[in-house]
C-alpha cells in the first residue's frame, strides 16, 4: 500500500511538472540584455541579439529583446520583470547558492581576462598573486590625502614591516588604530599597502583576490599604462585590444590572466529552473547545428585564437 501510495505522488509530481514544462514552452519570454558595444547596441543590433533571435526562432511563442544598461538589466531579474538576463560573467570563487539568481546550464561562450603592463614591466600574475603588503614610503605617500595626519604617524610604526596577507595586515594595523577604524579604513590600506597599482572594469572589482582599482573607461586606463603610470589592467582580450588598436598604443604586452565562462541569468525561483532547462536546450541545439557558430563569428574566433603577446599593437 505504502508502495502504492510512493508511486502515486511520483506519478502525480511528473505530471505536474510535465504540465509546467508544457506551459513554459507555450508562454512568451522577455530577454533582457545589458547595454554593450557590438554584443547589444539595441532590440535590433548586437551579437547577443542575434542569438535571442535564434532562440525565438526555436521558442513555439514570442521572445522579446529588451536592452538596459547593465546594472539595471541584472536589477530587472532580480525584481522578476524579464525571464533572462545577458550576458554575466561566472565568477567561480562565488559558489551558486550564494547568489540571488541562477546560472544557465549552458555557456554562452568564453571570454579570456589578459593581464596588460608596460612592455618594460616585469609584472606577471604569479608577481601580482605572491606579493606581500608593505608599508613603504611611497604608501605613506598615496595616504597623504587620505588620510589624516595623526592617522599616517600612527602608521609610521609599521614602516617596512611585510605581511603575506591582508589578514596579517589589518591584524597589525588594528594594534595601531583599534579595530573600528581599521575595519572602517580596511579598503584603502589594503589598496595603499600593496606594490602594485593594477586596474579592471568596474563591475569586475570582486573577481580577484588582489587589490584592483575600478576603471569607467577602457580608454583611459589602457592610456595611462601605455605612459606608465599604473602597473597593469585586467580586462576582456577582445574588447582591451580593440582599444588599444584603436589608440595605436605602442608600449604595451599582454598575458592571460584567467578564463570565465559567460553565462545567462534567470530569477531564482521554480520558473527561472523551468526556463534555464528550456532555453539551455535551445542554445545546446544551436550549437549542435552550425546556427551558433554563425550567429557567435568572430567573438568566438578571437578567444579560440588568441594569444598572449608582446606587443599588442599591429
Amino acid at each position: 500500500m505504502l508502495n502504492y501510495i510512493g508511486n502515486l505522488k511520483a506519478g502525480v509530481f511528473t505530471a505536474i511538472w510535465m504540465s509546467l514544462t508544457v506551459s513554459v514552452q507555450a508562454s512568451d519570454l522577455i530577454a533582457s540584455l545589458a547595454y554593450l558595444p557590438e554584443l547589444a547596441e539595441s532590440p535590433n543590433s548586437g551579437i547577443l541579439v542575434e542569438l535571442v533571435k535564434a532562440i525565438d526562432e526555436l521558442h513555439p511563442d514570442e521572445v522579446t529583446v529588451t536592452v538596459h544598461p547593465f546594472p539595471q538589466s541584472i536589477d530587472n531579474i532580480k525584481k522578476g520583470l524579464t525571464d533572462f538576463h545577458m550576458p554575466i560573467l561566472k565568477n567561480p570563487s562565488i559558489p551558486d547558492s550564494a547568489l540571488p539568481y541562477l546560472h544557465s546550464t549552458e555557456n554562452i561562450f568564453q571570454v579570456y581576462f589578459a593581464l596588460y603592463t608596460h612592455k618594460d614591466s616585469p609584472v606577471t600574475k604569479q608577481a601580482l598573486e605572491e606579493a606581500p603588503w608593505k608599508f613603504t614610503n611611497i604608501v605613506y605617500a598615496r595616504l597623504q590625502n587620505l588620510l589624516d595626519k595623526k592617522t599616517i604617524s600612527k602608521l609610521r610604526h609599521l614602516e617596512n614591516r611585510q605581511f603575506d596577507s591582508t589578514e596579517a595586515l589589518l591584524s597589525a594595523v588594528s594594534e595601531h588604530l583599534g579595530k573600528r577604524r581599521t575595519l572602517l579604513l580596511k579598503d584603502v590600506l589594503i589598496r595603499a599597502a600593496f606594490p602594485y597599482t593594477i586596474e579592471t572594469d568596474s563591475a569586475h572589482t570582486h573577481f580577484f583576490s588582489i587589490p584592483v582599482a575600478p576603471s569607467r573607461d577602457p580608454l583611459e586606463s589602457l592610456s595611462k599604462l601605455d605612459r606608465g603610470d599604473i602597473d597593469g589592467y585586467i580586462f576582456a582580450a577582445r574588447e582591451s585590444e580593440l582599444t588599444i588598436n584603436r589608440l595605436n598604443l605602442k608600449n604595451l604586452q599582454s598575458q592571460l590572466y584567467n578564463v570565465y565562462d559567460v553565462k545567462i541569468i534567470f530569477p531564482r525561483n521554480f520558473l527561472g529552473q523551468l526556463h534555464n532547462s528550456l532555453v539551455s536546450d535551445y542554445i545546446s541545439k544551436l550549437k549542435a547545428n552550425g546556427q551558433y557558430d554563425k550567429i557567435m563569428g568572430d567573438l568566438i574566433k578571437f578567444y579560440r585564437e588568441w594569444k598572449p603577446t608582446k606587443e599588442i599593437a599591429r
